[in-house]
């Protein structure tokens, strides 16, 4: 018996000494009591935690008693702000991806309960998930891209209004209701410049799920943007190739109204001026009818985005003539040159010309073509590019 306490004396006293080295504190896995779940389809999945607050009662408060709703709710209270539980990464999920659930508390915690953490995290494999159906949010065959006045047919259209420089774009939707792109919303997400879009310019149409449906659960889009060329639009006319033999017998009337709607052309007691600004001598009346010079200019607006504001509009066609004078109070005669102005031709989507909006003007007479430009034409390089087109009437 003696031997036998001999022995048992030293193990005894290694207990006493391992129990005030660790300060008696239990070593706790609260990873056990942690689930974690994947929602979503794969490829856009989340990762949620739950906790059993019942479990974790019995572990950490009341010695495996069994809990009841108040002492969970009491648990719950007790960890909050102190144990955490995480998730890594938690969104985008798909199927085979890994994720780490970790936990971590407070070394106050930990002090209080007399507990270590067996283990702070542990990784998870991503499984289970419905595979989604991909669909393209803009096919062809609901896509419908029209000017307006055209037929709005499709299930998605996609209007473009106006004339260039000064296009507006909006999209609507018209999908049933058991098509899963009815669940979209689809928006022009390019900011509209000041004044409107340009010939030529992209916009970009996106496509998003509306924040209360459950699409991303089911499916995924091969596409969430589409980008569309403003080529094929209405536009004022901005190119000297546009000036057509078409177009030039179709502004021919307007032009020839113009001339003839003033009183001997306008030359009856009129100052002729120079490119100075001066004006040496002054006609009479008219001594002959107006002879084409055959050459016209093409004035088109810079820059929509800060549109001038001038009464010219975004495009100009002045089409300069010849034509002789009487001298005033003297003898002789002498050609001055001036010019008929149109503003705002358009040219349609389908390269037909719409003269609708078509103003005409005339301008001074001057002493010689090249006072003519100065002062009619080239004065207006700061705010317009300038042309030259051929015309023969």
């Amino acid at each position: 018996m003696k031997k036998t306490l001999k022995h048992l004396l030293p193990a005894l006293f290694l207990a006493a000494v391992m129990a005030l080295l660790t300060g008696c504190t239990k070593s706790v896995d609260l990873l056990q009591y942690a689930d974690v779940t994947f929602d979503g389809a794969s490829g856009n999945a989340t990762a949620t935690v739950t906790l059993d607050y019942n479990g974790l009662g019995k572990a950490l408060f009341s010695k495996g008693k069994d809990q009841d709703i108040w002492d969970e709710a009491q648990t719950e209270l007790s960890l909050m702000g102190h144990v955490n539980y995480t998730v890594t990464p938690q969104t985008g999920l798909s199927n085979g991806d890994t994720v780490t659930l970790t936990v971590s508390a407070d070394d106050a915690f930990l002090k209080n309960h007399e507990i270590t953490l067996s283990e702070t995290s542990k990784t998870l494999t991503v499984s289970g998930l419905k595979e989604p159906e991909t669909i393209d949010p803009f096919e062809d065959s609901l896509l419908n891209i029209a000017v307006e006045g055209e037929t709005v047919s499709g299930k998605l259209n996609i209007l473009i209004r106006g004339c260039a420089p000064h296009l507006g774009v909006t999209v609507s939707s018209d999908l049933p209701a058991d098509d899963p792109r009815s669940a979209l919303t689809y928006s022009v997400a390019t900011e509209s410049p000041e004044g409107g879009y340009a010939q030529g310019d992209v916009v970009t149409i996106t496509a998003t799920p509306k924040f209360s449906s459950d699409f991303t659960n089911n499916y995924i889009l091969s596409r969430d943007s589409l980008e569309v060329s403003l080529e094929n639009v209405p536009h004022y006319l901005n190119s000297a190739d546009e000036v057509t033999p078409d177009l030039l017998a179709q502004l021919k009337p307007l032009v020839e109204n113009e001339l003839n709607s003033s009183v001997d052309y306008g030359m009856t007691y009129t100052s002729i001026w120079a490119a100075d600004g001066s004006s040496p001598v002054s006609s009479e009346s008219s001594a002959s009818g107006p002879r084409w010079t055959g050459t016209a200019s093409l004035l088109v607006d810079k820059d929509s985005d800060i549109y001038n504001g001038s009464y010219y509009g975004d495009n100009m066609l002045v089409s300069p003539y010849e034509i002789a004078y009487n001298v005033f109070s003297g003898e002789g005669s002498g050609t001055a040159v001036g010019g008929i102005y149109l503003l705002n031709v358009k040219v349609n989507a389908d390269g037909s010309y719409d003269l609708s909006e078509v103003s005409t003007g005339t301008t001074s007479y001057y002493t010689d073509m090249d006072a003519f430009l100065a002062k009619e034409v080239n004065n207006r390089s700061e705010w317009y590019d300038i042309t030259t087109a051929p015309f023969n009437w």
